[in-house]
């Protein structure tokens, strides 16, 4: 399985690998392969120079122990990141930035808001994650990438500053991260900030905006017996045009 996944980074519109990581809140897998195929990707990732896509849920305590051991050419970013003002600081300290979707603009969103005031602005991006997590006022419908104003909006909000002003900078945080040309077309910021965490359900929002997509399913979180972390491996690839 590995040997497919590291054929399929070869093709050249691939941009990074994930989501990879450990989610202990369903236990749909026993939590030592779990960890033992977050080892092994994380590796393959770095051996090809990826940045990697991090889901951790219920599980930053062998995440961080995990990532400590393999901080070696460690990049990548912390998907809808849930953990505390302390955690976000080691994740900084292993060079990983930290994406936020529609969950912070939920009334009991209070860690992600502290994190949000506490950690570099050089170092938060914007995401979807589609269909979930839809953001206030639209809490409970389908999610797709027209909302992720919303997010960025509440973010400048709790940074004090200009929504243009934030979403430049988070559009251009994915662009690092993800090696991807910094472009001043409006439509494209819009897209690529969007689209670059945003997973398999946005692709028929994004195909409108001139972004073209590139999905490589590995594996499902509902199969026990293929489950690569517990969850769906996606393989984020765009190119402009």
């Amino acid at each position: 399985l590995m040997d497919r996944i590291a054929e399929s980074l070869g093709h050249e519109k691939m941009l990074a690998l994930g989501e990879i990581g450990l989610d202990y809140h369903y236990d749909l897998s026993p939590r030592e392969d779990q960890k033992k195929w977050f080892v092994e990707q994380l590796e393959l990732a770095k051996q090809l120079g990826y940045p990697v896509v991090l889901h951790i849920r219920e599980a930053f305590g062998d995440c961080m122990e995990i990532l400590r051991e393999h901080k070696d050419g460690l990049h990548g970013i912390m998907h809808c990141f849930s953990g505390s003002v302390e955690t976000a600081y080691e994740c900084l300290d292993l060079g990983l930035s930290f994406s936020f979707g529609g969950a912070v603009t939920f009334k009991n969103a209070k860690k992600p808001i502290e994190v949000i005031r506490s950690i570099p602005l050089e170092s938060i991006l914007l995401e979807t994650d589609c269909p979930y997590m839809t953001p206030v006022p639209h809490r409970g419908e389908r999610n797709d990438p027209s909302y992720i104003g919303l997010t960025c909006e509440k973010i400048a909000e709790i940074r004090g500053m200009d929504i243009s002003e934030a979403a430049d900078i988070t559009y251009r945080n994915a662009c690092k991260a993800f090696g991807i040309e910094y472009k001043t077309d409006s439509r494209k910021a819009a897209a690529v900030s969007s689209f670059l965490i945003a997973d398999y359900f946005s692709i028929s929002s994004i195909f409108p905006l001139g972004i073209t997509p590139t999905f490589l399913l590995t594996a499902s979180p509902f199969l026990n017996t293929m489950s690569v972390g517990m969850f769906m491996t996606l393989y984020l690839a765009a190119s402009s045009g």
